[in-house]
């Protein structure tokens, strides 16, 4: 992980803890982090790897905190720990269990600590978050359970963990099981996925909605996970959409008859669209196949709108969806509605897999401003699958006001540039931006993305020139870095 991809990983957890965590709670499991590693003087005297393990511990239980008490997230914790600093297993074993049982004070512990089916819940969702992961350190980032956890995800849990091979007193051997749990899961998603082409975002987004009260969720299960996707994927695709406008497209919705139904429909249709659309069949766009079924919204019944408000607060509770927006209109207020950051994340890899290439962003005068108005996150997720056929066009586009992509856009289209572009075309484009007066986040993005092409002289001698003459000392910093320790794929041919 590089200088600047590792400083986001650390922004990023830092915020996530104090986000879901209590200041009283982070100080007390802080507190027992400190007393169990003050007994090995290594740690004790390097207040930095101190720091960084409280923060490790801290995140995994925040971001996993649906599971605490549960044998599976102690095990893999005690494994990252051990394996991540070095540390004895009893030394990792005492501060996870000591941390665990003061998280479990504040946060609802699930009671029985072998419960099978959340332990395979938990192992679903980490499954399903590997296989969507767009890179192997946003992944790290993400889960924060450990490169070790990632590569047996990655490898399909082929390999035997080795956490509870030298357990101490009476620590259960969980391990095998969870291994032959892992290899269920892979058929179960394997089947899944035959059926329908979205299985691995409808399980995210059941998962999301886990913690909705009981009469929000039963809203929703009334229109299928599916239904509920199809949702976010159009508001996502209008960045800002109307009430009225969305009930238009939404053709099923004035049908209440069919609820029972869709709670276990299988979204069939939609899969053989995104096929279509991959496929580079006529309905490449999806708002082209709603173009000749939309209803106008001045002919929308009330009934689906006030049916289609409680679906979308339903939403709102599961922090998917906010209301960006309220208009005054002689009826009725019509309410402006918007994704959140949360299923921007959950949606992105859907709408990068299915938006029709060819005719959406390879050509065309509006290309460029379409990807512009994007979420950053499908911005991002579809910089990092942009076609190799496409190169022309992602050359142009970065050749032409590229910070007017996001952050995270930009920096993942200046790693697919590495990848695709010859390395000639690309030197153009990152001599551009560094020379230019960009700011320093798309500079630093420049420089990332040319640690994978240190291999070609003229980029080496690029990042030199950065490294010897940038005035700024970050800039000097990330630069050597890259000459130092290349990119491991900098030698990989695109």
């Amino acid at each position: 992980m590089g200088l600047s991809s590792g400083l986001m990983s650390l922004r990023h957890k830092v915020d996530y803890v104090s986000e879901h965590l209590p200041g009283p709670e982070t100080r007390l499991i802080s507190e027992c982090i400190r007393t169990e590693i003050s007994s090995t003087p290594a740690l004790a005297n390097m207040p930095a790897l101190t720091n960084q393990l409280e923060l490790d511990i801290l995140y995994a239980i925040a971001r996993h905190r649906m599971f605490v008490g549960l044998d599976v997230l102690r095990d893999i914790m005690i494994d990252f720990i051990a394996s991540e600093f070095r540390l004895t297993r009893e030394i990792a074993l005492r501060t996870v269990d000591s941390s665990l049982k003061e998280a479990s004070r504040w946060i609802p512990a699930i009671r029985d600590r072998r419960d099978a089916v959340e332990s395979r819940r938990f192992l679903r969702h980490i499954f399903v978050e590997a296989a969507v992961a767009g890179s192997e350190d946003e992944l790290l980032s993400d889960l924060g359970l450990g490169r070790g956890l990632l590569r047996r995800l990655r490898a399909g849990a082929e390999a035997v963990v080795t956490s509870g091979r030298d357990s101490q007193g009476d620590h259960p051997h969980f391990v095998p099981e969870m291994d032959a749990w892992f290899g269920e899961i892979m058929v179960d998603m394997s089947r899944e996925l035959r059926r329908n082409a979205l299985a691995l975002e409808h399980a995210r987004l059941d998962f999301a909605l886990t913690n909705l009260g009981d009469s929000k969720r039963e809203i929703l299960d009334d229109i299928g996970i599916s239904r509920c996707f199809e949702i976010l994927m159009l508001i996502g695709q209008a960045v800002r959409m109307r009430d009225d406008v969305l009930a238009a497209d939404l053709t099923w919705l004035a049908d209440s008859a069919g609820a029972a139904e869709n709670l276990h429909r299988d979204s069939d249709d939609s899969s053989a669209q995104l096929r279509d659309e991959a496929n580079g069949s006529p309905k490449k766009r999806a708002g082209a196949s709603r173009k000749s079924t939309r209803k106008s919204p001045s002919r929308t019944s009330p009934r689906a709108l006030a049916r289609l408000d409680k679906i979308l607060h339903a939403l709102a509770d599961a922090g998917l969806v906010f209301v960006a927006e309220q208009l005054p209109r002689i009826n009725r207020k019509v309410t402006v509605w918007s994704l959140s950051a949360a299923a921007e994340q959950l949606t992105a890899h859907a709408f990068a897999t299915s938006c029709g290439w060819t005719s959406q962003f390879l050509t065309g005068e509006t290309a460029n401003s379409t990807i512009f108005s994007l979420a950053p996150a499908w911005q991002k997720a579809l910089m990092q699958r942009w076609p190799s056929s496409g190169r022309e066009a992602l050359a142009r586009l970065l050749a032409h006001e590229p910070t007017r992509l996001s952050r995270a856009g930009l920096e993942a289209a200046m790693h697919r540039a590495a990848r695709i572009l010859e390395p000639k075309a690309f030197l153009i484009i990152a001599g551009r931006m560094i020379e230019s007066s960009a700011p320093a986040w798309a500079r630093n993005a420049t420089v990332e993305a040319c640690g994978r092409l240190t291999h070609d002289t003229d980029v080496a001698q690029l990042i030199t020139q950065v490294a010897k003459s940038d005035p700024s000392i970050r800039m000097r910093q990330l630069a050597l870095e890259k000459l130092l320790v290349p990119t491991a794929s900098s030698s990989a041919t695109a």
